[in-house]
């Protein structure tokens, strides 16, 4: 997906959907998504219909009270039922374009996560001194909690994991999943203050690197220091002009409070019910970039076993 959209952007716009119907991985592409459309679609189709039945059920048990489906008392778990139950209009709903909205964020989602999870694991290798004190800051919510050596993170929980965060901000800066972020096409030509004139149209960015490793940004920027952003008391989702792998402005990402969650989650399930380590072929951290895009070399290998149960210690 990523490398056929880079390779149409060499393309200039009148040429790119003639490209596109002769780059092989394009169809590939093309089939992939039918086959999961086929999985989406009937299941958009019946969330639709049961939340029918849901606002025709309440609208009947109170008279002259219109409730819609998709209205606040109605539960909603999934991403799939949220954007069923906000559709605006019947072209909005159209389940056709509810699954392309679905794979797209899949796809804008899971990709990023993963690296981060990854590389994550990989700096933890490197700079083995950090697992203990993440495990220690794990297990102490667990006491708290009071859940008898079950791993059971709330929200509120993962909001306290400090130290992860920390540490997962730094392992970021050193493995950014993008190299220019936040990234803006003008919709009209602009002329800067030093007279510097952008055409509509062009793509611009800030150069995430040249940010992250300025001294005056982060003092010793070429250290691995994991409680950098712990001892600022900052936080990884915070938009922020220092920290631009989520955007800044306006249009911050708005899915990072869900994507810093979901990895703390996973680091943590892997922390404390897993030891790990590197295969003897299992490649290297090293970062393979298509444009400004990066990903991890995918011959890397981790073993990984059981540890013993948080009761059982």
């Amino acid at each position: 997906m990523f490398g056929t959209g880079m390779l149409l952007r060499l393309f200039p716009s009148p040429l790119k959907y003639l490209a596109s119907q002769m780059i092989p991985s394009r169809f590939s592409i093309k089939v992939q998504m039918g086959e999961a459309r086929k999985v989406l679609i009937p299941a958009i189709e019946k969330i639709q219909k049961e939340g029918k039945l849901i606002a025709k059920v309440k609208n009947d048990a109170k008279p002259g009270k219109h409730v819609q489906a998709g209205s606040e008392d109605q539960s909603v778990s999934t991403l799939l039922e949220w954007m069923v139950a906000n559709a605006v209009s019947e072209a909005e709903a159209d389940p056709k374009k509810l699954a392309s909205r679905q794979l797209i964020l899949t796809l804008a989602s899971i990709h990023t996560s993963v690296m981060t999870v990854f590389f994550a694991l990989f700096d933890l290798l490197r700079y083995p001194e950090y697992i203990g004190p993440l495990r220690e800051e794990i297990l102490a919510l667990v006491k708290d909690d009071g859940d008898e050596g079950v791993l059971n993170l709330s929200k509120h929980d993962l909001n306290l994991l400090e130290k992860m965060d920390s540490f997962l901000a730094e392992s970021q800066r050193f493995h950014p999943p993008i190299q220019v972020a936040p990234q803006r096409r003008l919709l009209q030509t602009l002329t800067l203050k030093d007279g510097t004139v952008l055409p509509r149209g062009v793509r611009i960015g800030l150069p995430c690197n040249a940010v992250h490793f300025d001294p005056e940004v982060n003092p010793a920027p070429d250290t691995f220091d994991g409680y950098r952003l712990y001892r600022r008391q900052a936080k990884l989702v915070q938009a922020h002009k220092d920290h631009l792998l989520f955007g800044y402005g306006r249009r911050t990402c708005p899915g990072r409070f869900w994507a810093v969650g979901e990895v703390k989650m996973i680091l943590a399930k892997i922390l404390v019910g897993m030891d790990f380590r590197l295969a003897r072929d299992g490649g290297t951290s090293k970062t393979y970039f298509i444009n400004e895009l990066a990903f991890p070399d995918p011959r890397t290998k981790l073993l990984m076993r059981t540890r013993p149960k948080v009761s059982d210690r």
